[in-house]
């Protein structure tokens, strides 16, 4: 019994070790401190404070590596710290541990500054502590270029130089003693909108920034693109006909009033002289709406309608060289009382001419004097046609926005291989009412508007440009093109005005 109770006591004594060896836990051996990335900037010294501007000086301090994408100074006159927000001078190379940047513009005379430093990584902005100085001047502003050199009342030119304000409010701009819109600003570069001006001239431009003014070193041409011509000699009129062959003009026919025709005579406008000379007069019925053109030399009047809306189908040609009429082939396709007249323009050499009547287009050739009905697409049929022109090799309808008047138009494209029409663009005009009297100058259209507005599409950038006109009408009753310039003659007036838009 003692032995059988020794070896109990040793079973529980063994078991109780046991189990304590199982549970024993092991000291975990102690982890060495990671390195932290640490980056901050201080601002160290603002020097050369004088009359020429200040120096800022900044020191970064970082640990690890922290990706720093920007860096600079940013500063400002008033008493909220200042961000990027305000001025800032912007660095984007690798950042050495200390930077400065001298700053030369934008400083008024005893004010005070306040300054600090920043840093922009991939996640986080971080601003130095801040210091201030009272300034003592900057340097004026320097005025390199202007680009372009000349331009009228409206358009956007460049002005390149240095010390000019990053802050468009802060920069004030004149051309000649009128001031200008500034549109964006930078130290070295200024945008700005040019005034308008009532004759061109030649003027100085000059920006003043903090008090400070700089002239441009060349004088800068300020247009007024329209130019007074003298007086049409003949009666004002309207629904009259022109046509240009080289360097004049010719007008004839229309109505002086409500029921009553203008004289036949023609008339010619010489456009480098700036004179008008008798022709010899048309040799048909005087008549209103009568369609214009010239084709190789030749100018042609014909169709339109008299006093009752009844339809003419006659066409004419005059020669210049003998300043004679002839008698051509006459219209052969339908021509209503009543209804819109026709629209058309001249394409290699040949007329093409929109009747509305019989939505058919046609085609004279003068070559051969024939009319010929082209097999084309009716897709504007039923649109309100107003005129056409010629542009890269195609001709173009315009088509009003709606009946007679609107916000807009429609150009239709005629391509003369396929012998088809197609939409080419659609043109916001901003101003109600489009009829005649548009042109083209230099891949430009330009529309008259009401409410003295020309309105100048850029055909190939698809970009407006507004005109202010002395002509408060929607249209011109006389249009003769130079290829840089127009000349315009005001319905139911005798004004006669010169557009070069420079």
């Amino acid at each position: 019994m003692a032995t059988f109770q020794r070896f109990l006591a040793c079973c529980i004594i063994f078991t109780a070790l046991f189990a304590c060896k199982k549970t024993e836990k092991k000291t975990p051996s102690p982890v060495p401190p990671q390195p932290h990335d640490t980056l901050y900037v201080s601002m160290t010294a603002i020097t050369d404070i004088n009359a020429g501007g200040a120096t800022y000086h900044a020191r970064i301090t970082r640990s690890g590596y922290v990706n720093i994408v920007e860096y600079g100074f940013a500063w400002s006159d008033s008493t909220l710290l200042p961000t990027i927000a305000d001025d800032k001078k912007r660095f984007t190379a690798t950042p050495d541990t200390a930077y400065s940047f001298r700053v030369t513009y934008d400083l008024y005379k005893q004010h005070h500054y306040y300054v600090r430093a920043y840093l922009r990584t991939d996640s986080s902005l971080l601003y130095s502590n801040l210091l201030s100085f009272t300034s003592q001047g900057c340097l004026p502003p320097v005025i390199s270029g202007l680009f372009p050199d000349s331009a009228c009342g409206g358009r956007t030119i460049l002005v390149t130089g240095n010390n000019f304000s990053s802050n468009v409010y802060r920069n004030m701009v004149s051309v000649g003693s009128t001031p200008a819109t500034i549109i964006k600003s930078a130290v070295d570069s200024l945008w700005i909108r040019v005034p308008l001006t009532p004759v061109t001239k030649h003027v100085t431009i000059t920006v003043t920034v903090a008090g400070q003014p700089g002239a441009s070193p060349g004088l800068f041409k300020w247009i007024c693109p329209w130019d007074d011509l003298p007086l049409f000699p003949g009666e004002a009129r309207f629904g009259n006909a022109s046509f240009t062959i080289g360097s004049t003009g010719y007008l004839c026919l229309g109505m002086t009033g409500m029921s009553s025709f203008a004289s036949s005579q023609l008339w010619g406008y010489n456009m480098t002289t700036n004179s008008w000379q008798t022709k010899q007069p048309f040799p048909a019925d005087a008549r209103n709406n009568a369609i214009g053109f010239s084709i190789s030399g030749m100018g042609y009047m014909g169709l339109g309608e008299d006093a009752s809306f009844s339809q003419f189908k006659d066409l004419w040609q005059y020669n210049p060289a003998t300043d004679t009429w002839l008698q051509k082939s006459s219209f052969p396709g339908n021509l209503t009382p009543y209804i819109p007249s026709v629209a058309w323009f001249v394409l290699n050499s040949k007329l093409y001419l929109y009747s509305p009547c019989d939505v058919t287009l046609w085609e004279y050739a003068p070559a051969a004097d024939q009319w010929t009905a082209m097999p084309v697409n009716k897709t504007f049929t039923g649109k309100w046609i107003s005129e056409g022109f010629t542009w890269n090799n195609r001709g173009y309808f315009i088509q009003l926005a709606t009946s007679g008047s609107g916000n807009g138009v429609v150009l239709w494209e005629y391509d003369p291989a396929a012998s088809q029409v197609s939409q080419a663009d659609s043109i916001g005009t901003g101003y109600s009412w489009i009829n005649n009297g548009s042109f083209i100058l230099q891949n430009k259209l330009h529309l008259p508007l009401r409410g003295n507005r020309l309105l100048e599409y850029d055909l190939l950038t698809k970009t407006r440009f507004y005109h202010d006109s002395p002509i408060d009408q929607e249209y011109f009753n006389a249009v003769f093109l130079l290829p840089d310039r127009a000349f315009l003659g005001k319905s139911e007036s005798n004004s006669f005005y010169r557009f070069y838009p420079r």
